[in-house]
């Protein structure tokens, strides 16, 4: 079907903070992605929180790009993925397009949950907010392989006080906490892990931060282990004289990978706690190729590139080519390289708030709670899919679906002999505690710590991955009382051992103060408010063969579904919020803008997962 021409869709967004009068601009080019937003006047309250009506109108693809092909389409899973998959159909589709959201519980956003609990502690009374999900977000530091935060500032706006274009006053309230001090617990202490200098800083200042840094260092076996590692493995990335003389394996564990470049087994050590704070995961599994890409594509890549060019997998094409036409969007990407994003005392689920309330606001989208799909499946005209919900007989047809749900999960709905690669998956599971004391300065200061894999016995018999020192890094609300927040995080790959079960949730919060008792000097019978909650299966596992596996599950799934049937989740892109972002936003482009993708099951191919040439000065890719 022909893409019609402009035409005005009523969208809202919900803003946290005022929301003001914002043209965004279609973006020049042949990638024209980012249609304009034409406010208009009225501005009311709604759940103490400022909205507005504004006009989000399709872009006009008639006669100079790919046709729209609209239809019926349905998005599993109300998480982040399937919000932005279906906010960004809604924004590119003709309205014509019917979009439907399953979600099998009753509320949206998936992990991210931001819940206030009532307290009463040591004579000290309010509502405290705890984060029961994710916590913050973080941009990449130097990295040039992921771009992921782009989607983010496309979809809120950050206002910028000295930026010429209106478009930077619309959107959510981020916030960049200050960067404070990380640690890792090891053998039975917290040690401080170097940081950047504080910005702006004297030339007598950089060189006490350059002594204090070295101290740091050498005082522990494990940060001189993990400096060493890192200093051979950009000496290998960089010296002619330690160029690869073999291409590149298919992939290897994040244990081999850092043993390439170092001897020492505390390199790894620290190493496992980063990867516990990020995958829940074991080193000796997870795969270096997913996990630690940036390193493997600059190590394999990086030495016949020319002057000011990206390198990265090309799953980064499609959100790299197109961001280089928005100037607001552009310039945040290296201007908050490297920080915590927040959205302030609002919380985490401002997002997949500010993103429903858009979504509810289109009549061509339907969002259906307690609605769990239990079978998905190809009808003979091999145009159509049924999904069936609740157990229901009469099963809903839909052009396409798009399943924002785990590989395994969705292996059960097609039938795991289908895509057995998916259905082999897994994802770990989570128990995290929130703890609210009353008091002050009962800890550090700082972010948190992570914890490694290998330490003392009797150390760590929780299995505990980390704690967070929340009320340093997210705001109080203005009506929260003062003292201190800590979220431990346990299990993971943990409770995938044989003989480990994962805590009830009383045990869990018995055995969290007993962690921080252990590591912090907390007693744990201080008077504190605790609530518990496991997140079963939330963290895909990118295991050794990751890319392999979701090539086989590409081919499988185009086999048996004839591309009525894509894929968007962590199983196949990057963890975490942004790497749903981009997911969700990389399909639904897929979808709108070229009617030769409309098949794409949206998992990239392993021979594209090698890597990307940009440059920064013509917004193009290309293969290198």
């Amino acid at each position: 079907m022909r893409g019609r021409g402009p035409r005005d869709v009523p969208m809202r967004l919900l803003s946290p903070s005022r929301c003001l009068a914002a043209p965004l601009r279609a973006s020049a080019g042949r990638h024209s992605v980012l249609p304009s937003l034409r406010p208009r006047r009225h501005l009311h309250a709604h759940s103490r929180l400022l909205q507005r009506h504004i006009v989000i109108p399709s872009s006009d693809f008639e006669g100079t790009g790919p046709r729209i092909r609209d239809g019926n389409i349905a998005v599993i899973g109300g998480g982040l993925a399937g919000l932005t998959t279906a906010y960004y159909l809604a924004k590119l589709m003709p309205r014509s397009t019917k979009i439907t959201i399953y979600e099998s519980g009753d509320r949206l956003g998936g992990w991210v949950r931001t819940e206030k609990f009532d307290v009463d502690v040591a004579g000290k009374k309010g509502k405290v907010r705890f984060e029961r999900g994710p916590r913050t977000m973080s941009t990449q530091k130097a990295s040039s392989h992921r771009v992921d935060n782009y989607v983010l500032y496309e979809l809120v706006r950050l206002r910028q006080p000295q930026s010429p274009d209106p478009a930077a006053d619309l959107g959510l309230p981020l916030e960049h906490p200050r960067d404070a001090a990380r640690f890792l617990y090891y053998p039975d202490r917290l040690l401080p892990v170097p940081g950047p200098p504080p910005l702006p800083i004297s030339t007598g200042g950089l060189l006490a931060f350059i002594l204090s840094t070295l101290k740091q260092v050498f005082s522990s076996d494990m940060l001189r282990s993990m400096a060493a590692y890192m200093a051979n493995l950009k000496l290998h990335q960089s010296h002619p004289l330690f160029q690869p003389k073999s291409p590149p394996p298919p992939d290897m564990s994040i244990e081999q990978w850092v043993g390439q470049f170092s001897s020492s087994p505390q390199a790894i050590n620290a190493i496992s706690a980063l990867m516990h704070g990020i995958y829940g995961g074991d080193v000796s599994k997870l795969s270096a190729r997913s996990a630690l890409a940036s390193q493997w594509y600059d190590y394999w890549f990086s030495r016949d590139m020319e002057p000011n060019t990206l390198i990265m997998a090309s799953s980064q094409a499609p959100i790299v080519t197109l961001p280089y036409a928005d100037p607001v969007a552009r310039a945040l990407m290296p201007a908050h390289r490297g920080t915590l994003i927040t959205f302030g005392h609002y919380g985490m689920q401002a997002l997949p708030g500010a993103l429903e309330h858009a979504l509810r606001s289109q009549p061509n989208v339907t969002i259906k709670l307690n609605q769990k799909v239990d079978r998905i499946a190809r009808l003979k005209d091999a145009e159509h899919l049924h999904i069936g919900v609740n157990g229901n007989r009469q099963p809903e047809t839909y052009d396409k679906v798009i399943a924002c749900v785990p590989g395994e999960l969705l292996a059960k709905l097609v039938g795991p002999q289908k895509v057995p690669t998916l259905a082999s998956m897994h994802s770990t599971s989570i128990m995290l505690v929130n703890l609210w004391y009353p008091y002050e300065n009962i800890k550090p200061r700082g972010i948190g710590y992570l914890i490694p894999r290998d330490l003392p016995e009797g150390q760590n018999p929780e299995h505990a991955l980390g704690v967070f020192f929340d009320s340093d890094v997210i705001p109080n609300a203005p009506d929260e009382p003062t003292g201190t927040k800590l979220a431990v995080l346990m299990g993971g790959h943990y409770y995938d051992r044989p003989g480990v079960t994962p805590p009830s949730q009383e045990e869990a919060i018995a055995q969290a103060k007993l962690v921080l008792e252990r590591h912090l000097d907390i007693p744990k019978d201080m008077p504190c408010f605790a609530v518990a909650r496991l997140a079963k299966g939330c963290i895909p596992q990118h295991l050794v063969g990751h890319h392999q596996a979701l090539e086989t599950a590409a081919s499988d799934i185009e086999k048996h579904f004839g591309g009525t049937l894509s894929v968007v989740s962590g199983t196949y892109d990057a963890i975490g919020i942004m790497g749903a972002l981009s997911a969700g936003r990389n399909m639904a482009h897929a979808l709108a803008l070229n009617r030769d993708l409309w098949g794409w099951t949206g998992i990239w191919p392993s021979e594209k997962h090698q890597y990307v040439v940009y440059h920064p000065s013509e917004p193009r890719g290309r293969r290198a």
